[in-house]
């Protein structure tokens, strides 16, 4: 599952774009990042306000985002407004969008499937 953000806001882009994102954009460029403990490291120089607990989400979710989900996985994200799952296959590795929205930089290709379903 990868949440369009919060109330599911960037729903019509993961769509449109055939894609799936997170933001974090303050960490810049992921492509060269492929331990916890560098991505750790990113995480804390980036938010030093933050307390350890907050940084190990940061860090779990991230990494699993940049290193667990592989092409032809399947992948699923929700839009709140109609209750419909959306269903589709990641078709592409990490890419970073400095363009795009900085909720949306992180970013995957994906092709959505035809079918949705009810919440």
């Amino acid at each position: 599952m990868v949440r369009a953000g919060r109330d599911s806001i960037f729903i019509d882009e993961f769509l449109s774009h055939q894609m799936v994102a997170v933001g974090w954009s303050k960490l810049g460029d992921l492509s060269k990042v492929h331990s916890r403990e560098q991505l750790a490291q990113l995480v804390e120089q980036a938010w030093p306000e933050n307390n350890k607990f907050q940084n190990a989400s940061s860090v779990g979710q991230l990494y699993r985002f940049l290193e667990e989900i592989v092409p032809g996985q399947a992948v699923t994200t929700y839009d709140s407004d109609s209750r419909i799952y959306h269903i589709g296959t990641v078709v592409g590795q990490y890419e970073y969008h400095a363009e795009y929205d900085p909720e949306l930089r992180h970013s995957r290709s994906v092709r959505w499937g035809k079918e949705s379903f009810s919440r």
